[in-house]
């Protein structure tokens, strides 16, 4: 759990657990473990990225990296994905998803501790021109069980897309209209 004071709160099951002080300077807004990594990912409200390696000790974060977004201060994290599901190929545990208030979608490497050069952007996606602006918050992400190149993404006000990362665009999608 992320504090508005910047400290993180791990719970196990019998309570109360351990604190990491000082982990952010600012709000911590979203917070998760990557499985069978031993990582745990915290972002704070001015975008900053902290990954944590949980078997080495809470005491320094492994990484701080910003999101690069390139309109920081106007566009914030909006939702953090990390696919929790056990499969058998390696390559589908490395990969975490940002989305962010303006639509697009950043890939962090756990493996190479940088973001990809991958972007999932909305005013890419080629949604129909009757949308109500060309950006809208991701509020959610989730990945297929089998195919994880394919990502269900819910936006906040315009539609729920499923997207291929092998083809690069938008294979189907389900308008949302505001009455």
């Amino acid at each position: 759990m992320g504090t508005s004071t910047g400290i993180i709160k791990i719970f196990s099951l019998k309570g109360y657990e351990q604190e990491i002080y000082d982990a952010h300077d600012h709000e911590i807004c979203l917070v998760g473990f990557v499985p069978n990594k031993g990582l745990l990912v915290s972002i704070d409200v001015t975008n900053v990225l902290k990954l944590w390696d949980m078997e080495e000790g809470l005491d320094d974060c492994e990484v701080q990296i910003c999101v690069p977004h390139p309109d920081p201060d106007n566009c914030k994290v909006s939702c953090l994905y990390i696919p929790a599901f056990l499969t058998n190929i390696q390559e589908n545990h490395r990969h975490i998803f940002i989305g962010m208030e303006s639509g697009s979608i950043y890939v962090f490497d756990t493996e190479a501790k940088t973001f990809a050069d991958y972007v999932i952007d909305f005013k890419e996606l080629g949604l129909p021109e009757q949308m109500p602006s060309d950006e809208d918050r991701v509020n959610d992400i989730k990945s297929h069980v089998t195919k994880m190149h394919r990502l269900l993404i819910c936006y906040a006000r315009t539609a729920i897309v499923v997207f291929s990362m092998n083809k690069n665009r938008r294979i189907q999608t389900l308008m949302i209209r505001d009455k």
